[in-house]
């Protein structure tokens, strides 16, 4: 495995600043089914209504397939614009109490998930976060007018308590989130899942 610690450039400013220690950490990545753009539609409030600093970028070209999902450009006439690259970043946020906190997010990484995995473990003992949370959403062939169910997975049993809406055993397709959950819980640090 390549090195993960060369998979993302910090911003020192804030890195260095000693303000990042025993915060919560939420993730949200985009791409994997995402039913009902549940995690864009959570990234766009949080971010328009929240204070928040860059803390590190990873680096897309590593871990995107651009021709499996092909990012937007507009062609205007007679020139192209509006680029936007795909990206994957961890900010600090500040919450509505003013409390911080730290969310990743952007595009599901398409390759590389291992060593992905292993650059946010680090970032996280290195940040000595005390719980990391991540949201997904899955389509299912249900009418749009039942309520959302919502399942919890991960190692902190007292906070998923009568939460889950399915326990079931299957096989499913795995996410990065997945692959992250495990090796978070490997490495020790408490982990929830949120599927709705």
């Amino acid at each position: 495995m390549l090195d993960p610690l060369t998979l993302f450039n910090l911003n020192p400013e804030v890195a260095e600043s000693g303000d990042l220690s025993g915060l919560k950490l939420l993730v949200g990545f985009t791409g994997f089914a995402e039913a009902g753009h549940v995690v864009s539609q959570i990234r766009d409030e949080l971010f328009d209504a929240l204070d928040h600093d860059l803390v590190a970028t990873f680096d897309s070209d590593q871990l995107i397939d651009y021709r499996n999902r092909r990012p937007q450009i507009s062609f205007i006439e007679d020139h192209l614009s509006d680029y936007e690259p795909p990206r994957l970043e961890l900010h600090r946020m500040y919450d509505g109490l003013g409390e911080p906190f730290l969310f990743l997010t952007g595009f599901e990484p398409d390759v590389q998930w291992e060593r992905f995995a292993a650059a946010v473990v680090h970032l996280a003992k290195t940040f000595d976060v005390q719980l990391v949370s991540w949201i997904h959403s899955i389509p299912m062939p249900v009418p749009h007018t039942r309520p959302v169910g919502v399942t919890v997975h991960g190692n902190r049993p007292d906070l998923m308590t009568g939460i889950s809406a399915w326990r079931p055993t299957a096989q499913i397709q795995a996410a990065v989130g997945h692959i992250l959950e495990l090796r978070l819980t490997q490495a020790g640090i408490d982990v929830l899942g949120h599927a709705m």
